[in-house]
């Protein structure tokens, strides 16, 4: 199968670039909106106000509409920017939305920011793109980049922390990245902070909602694609399989079977089980190894060589009848999973350094992650969310995640019902000891309201070390005081 370089990417400009790499081109206004083939497209106006969606997009409150009638919907409802945003709240999917009509102009993309959004904070140089490379290779320009970034993408910290990335700049240093909760203004190309508004539902309403997001997100998907789950032992695997109930004679499950892996086979052998009890379309698929020339072409859609340890992957699915499917997830789950643990109060910033991947030794990474600090910290006080999830939430998935998701595009089209604004600002209202490990009473009770005999299997399970981890990791104070030591450990014996 002939892999496709930028596949389901897109740029935005108003001239005619150097290189548009035969993408398919529509206009809005005075912007030129480039996608690659396979990236879905759909457009309504009415006057001389557009609304354009590039991308999937769910409604998983009404999941028989279709792209056009979910925005035909918005577009009647509207009057202006500051309605489409408050309205696509509840729009599940991997998308960017741009608003358009006299005097204001509006982009902005999925709760997760999957498919990303990079740009020029120029008005006069305008240039928005799916990805920072996709800026690069259109206007056949190589990146220069400065000393410190350099010398962070070339050590093992940066290797070993899966090229983890922090704050709302660019490798390059010329663009920014919209980071989730955000929108782009077009006419000053300056970023601002989305409202948060959430209902007033106890934890029993939450359960229900939760519920009609993540099955009507994957009745949306398998009414309109071919689809396919990944099943593991994980809690979001389980999770997304309880939601998948009513299609579940629609959707092909499968597991990749890595013999030297241990962790793999207990995946495996639990799945088993699972699909033999639930009399699922289930496959097991023996993985061969990686060839240089795919994985040479990954590098090259990305700023630079990734340690990606499921290249393997990528490979597979893209030389597999299931390309161009779609790949449903539980990616994201973690949100609503108060990730880095309970703590009382709100959390200071040298816990969110220390709890990083890069434990506060990285200095520009962890100024960008005191810059988002400050400016994040108004809104989850304003809202009552926990500081540390929202960090997770924009800076983890909006920026290490949407990355790995933007690489595996060559391959992979993914769906996670999880990507939805109105879900997690609802979610992250409720008690934290509902959502905190190692119980997980939250996702535990919403597995129950949609497929509750998928609780009568092992989930993530462990030995007595791994309970204990688990019980230990749910307090982030514990999390913070065990890093710091393990910190001081690290930096006597190995200097890092």
């Amino acid at each position: 199968m002939e892999i496709i370089p930028y596949s389901n990417q897109y740029f935005i400009t108003p001239n005619k670039p150097e290189n548009d790499l035969g993408f398919k081109s529509l206009s809005v206004g005075d912007l030129h909106i480039y996608h690659s083939n396979n990236l879905e497209v759909t457009q309504v106006e009415k006057d001389t106000t557009s609304l354009l969606c590039l991308g999937i997009v769910i409604d998983p409150f009404n999941p028989h509409s279709t792209s056009e009638e979910i925005l035909q919907d918005i577009m009647a409802s509207c009057k202006n920017g500051e309605e489409v945003i408050e309205q696509t709240a509840v729009l599940s999917g991997r998308f960017v939305i741009l608003y358009s009509t006299p005097g204001e102009g509006l982009l902005f993309n999925d709760a997760m920011g999957f498919l990303q959004i990079y740009y020029l904070p120029l008005k006069a140089e305008t240039f928005i793109a799916s990805s920072e490379k996709l800026y690069y290779t259109v206007n056949q320009n190589t990146a220069v980049i400065r000393g410190e970034i350099n010398q962070i993408l070339e050590s093992k910290l940066f290797r070993d922390s899966e090229c983890s990335w922090y704050g709302d700049e660019g490798v390059g240093g010329e663009l920014l990245k919209l980071l989730p909760n955000h929108c782009l203004d077009l006419n000053g190309m300056q970023a601002f902070r989305m409202n948060m508004n959430s209902e007033d539902f106890s934890v029993d309403e939450t359960i229900k909602m939760a519920k009609q997001v993540l099955v009507g997100g994957i009745q949306g998907v398998v009414e309109r694609y071919k689809a396919y789950l990944p099943l593991t032992a994980g809690i979001d695997s389980r999770t997304i399989l309880a939601a998948s109930r009513p299609w579940r004679d629609h959707i092909h499950y499968y597991i990749f079977e890595k013999e030297e892996d241990v962790t793999n086979q207990v995946d495996l052998s639990i799945a088993k089980m699972i699909a033999e009890d639930f009399e699922l379309n289930f496959e097991i698929i023996r993985l061969t190894g990686v060839t240089d020339v795919f994985r040479d072409f990954i590098n090259s859609q990305s700023m630079f060589d990734r340690n990606i340890n499921k290249i393997w992957d990528f490979e597979y699915q893209a030389n597999s009848d299931q390309c161009g499917h779609i790949r449903l997830s539980g990616l994201g789950g973690e949100v609503v999973r108060n990730f880095f643990g309970y703590t009382s109060g709100v959390a200071p910033v040298k816990m969110l350094n220390v709890l990083s991947p890069y434990r506060n030794k990285v200095p520009y990474f962890s100024r960008k992650i005191n810059e988002w600090y400050d400016r994040s910290l108004p809104c989850a006080l304003q809202y009552g969310y926990d500081i540390t999830d929202l960090f997770y939430w924009e800076q983890r998935m909006g920026n290490w995640m949407a990355d790995w998701i933007t690489t595996q595009d060559v391959a992979i089209k993914e769906f996670s019902p999880f990507s939805n604004r109105y879900l997690f600002n609802n979610v992250l209202k409720i008690p934290k000891t509902m959502l905190r490990a190692p119980k997980y009473k939250f996702i535990r009770e919403l597995i129950k309201e949609m497929w509750p005999e998928c609780l009568n299997y092992p989930i993530n399970p462990s030995n007595l070390k791994g309970t204990f981890a688990g019980y230990f990791n749910s307090d982030m104070k514990l999390r913070y005081y065990k890093a710091m030591f393990k910190g001081s450990i690290r930096q006597f014996f190995h200097g890092t």
